[in-house]
């Protein structure tokens, strides 16, 4: 599986230092990865990646996570901060996988606007979710908005033990008891209102006029195009994922 990378990397290397333990204050700042169309690729955020938005791009990873976040790493003495999630649709044709995984420990995420389609998602499966987080609760978190995740199957695990006999995302380290549905996750710190549906798409990745993803985005600072450079439209909600309806 291929992995693109923030790295916090260092000025020079040599065989003696190949951790990178002598320059522990080194970090990578101010990184925009925006317009991208990726398959195959799992984009890891590395701890002391500081100051990262990855926005507007359309980014495919069948059964594996879309978008991987380290965790603090005491050894190192830093973790990923200020992390901007924005605007992005994530595609996934497996039973397994997730759109953001979250390794534990992290500062400031904001998750708004992402559009993850899904359709054959096994919820309840090798971990599959739309996110995981492998910690104890919401405190990496910002803000987590206005996002549209899979309406999946879910295991006969699922059907049995959680609320409703739904579940969609991961939130702590023991995945047996910490599936929550959209009702659980809605009313949970830091998060707003997200939504849940099977997304239709066009093959230029348009969301259909009658799903949510259409009609239902936040405006966020900083962002006025879409993944092809059209103008997003500032006097009326935007679609949610990478592209404009």
């Amino acid at each position: 599986m291929t992995s693109l990378s923030a790295f916090a990397g260092v000025g020079r290397w040599s065989s003696s230092a190949a951790d990178g333990l002598p320059w522990k204050s080194a970090r990578l700042n101010n990184v925009v990865i925006e317009n991208c169309r990726t398959v195959g690729v799992k984009m890891r955020v590395v701890h002391g990646a500081q100051n990262v938005m990855i926005r507007n791009n359309i980014l495919q990873n069948d059964g594996d996570s879309i978008i991987n976040v380290d965790a603090y790493n005491p050894s190192y003495g830093r973790g990923v901060v200020n992390l901007n999630i924005i605007n992005n649709t994530g595609i996934n044709n497996s039973t397994k996988g997730r759109f953001l995984y979250v390794g534990g420990e992290a500062n400031g995420i904001t998750l708004v606007n992402n559009l993850y389609k899904a359709d054959s998602l096994l919820v309840g499966e090798f971990t599959a979710s739309g996110v995981y987080i492998n910690a104890g609760g919401f405190g990496s978190f910002r803000t987590i908005s206005n996002n549209v995740w899979p309406s999946p199957s879910v295991s006969p695990w699922i059907k049995l033990n959680a609320q409703g006999g739904t579940g969609i995302q991961i939130v702590g380290p023991n995945v047996i008891s910490n599936y929550y549905n959209i009702d659980e996750w809605n009313n949970s710190s830091n998060v707003g209102t997200d939504y849940q549906q099977d997304t239709a798409m066009s093959s230029n990745y348009i969301p259909s006029g009658s799903s949510i993803a259409a009609s239902n985005g936040a405006k966020y600072a900083g962002i006025f195009t879409d993944f092809y450079g059209n103008a997003r439209n500032l006097n009326s909600q935007w679609s949610i994922g990478a592209v404009e309806a």
